[in-house]
């Protein structure tokens, strides 16, 4: 039997336009998530209720479900020093905000 490739989930309605920086980080994640075999479900974008400050509406931010081995050791190892992780009880919010 073959082994199933893993996949990217984008809940209905999330607006994904994300800027340049912002996508390269995602793109980096689906890589991380890929290589551990594991499914990557986007659960926010550009939509929803956030903070009116929110990095999201400039498209510098995503949330995504938390899968089981992924740490935020190794998220923030893939992003890199540019990019915030911030661990909720649902998952990871990442965002592109250089200091």
């Amino acid at each position: 039997m073959a082994k199933r490739e893993p996949k990217v989930w984008i809940e209905q309605g999330v607006i994904m336009k994300l800027r340049p920086k912002m996508d390269d980080g995602y793109r980096r994640v689906k890589k991380l998530f890929r290589k551990h075999g594991l499914d990557l479900y986007v659960l926010s974008g550009g939509e929803g209720d956030h903070q009116m400050d929110s990095l999201h509406y400039h498209g510098y931010a995503i949330d995504i479900r938390k899968a089981k081995g992924i740490t935020k050791r190794m998220l923030q190892q893939a992003l890199g020093k540019d990019f915030d992780v911030v661990k909720y009880s649902w998952g990871w919010h990442l965002e592109y905000d250089p200091k």
